[in-house]
């Protein structure tokens, strides 16, 4: 069998991600539904939204110093969950090492 080669248009990532912000809503809904069907437990829940809200925040805040603009102006406007994303408190009951990391990263939360 031969090998077929294909070519893969050359986009740089904040082009694709500035340009489809409905792109980073559904992601972060798809996110959000498994984080929903995989968990039981309601605190466990919330942690998992916490972190994924720092991870994401943290992305678009990347976006924003590369683009020199701001792609969301509030964390609800990407996603209603995270106008309320919680607090590093709701990481500490998983060891020293995440809620040291959960601390820290709430911490660099400003835009």
């Amino acid at each position: 069998m031969a090998l077929v080669s294909i070519h893969w248009p050359s986009v740089e990532y904040h082009h694709l991600t500035c340009h489809y912000p409905a792109g980073w809503r559904s992601n972060i809904e798809t996110r959000l539904n498994i984080i929903s069907r995989v968990t039981l437990d309601t605190a466990e829940r919330k942690a998992l939204i916490s972190a994924l809200f720092v991870q994401v925040f943290h992305a678009v805040r990347e976006l924003r110093d590369e683009q020199g603009s701001l792609l969301f102006p509030t964390p609800a406007s990407l996603h209603p969950r995270f106008a309320t994303p919680g607090t590093p408190q709701l990481l500490a009951d998983y060891g020293t090492d995440i809620g040291g990391w959960a601390r820290g990263k709430f911490a660099q939360c400003e835009m």
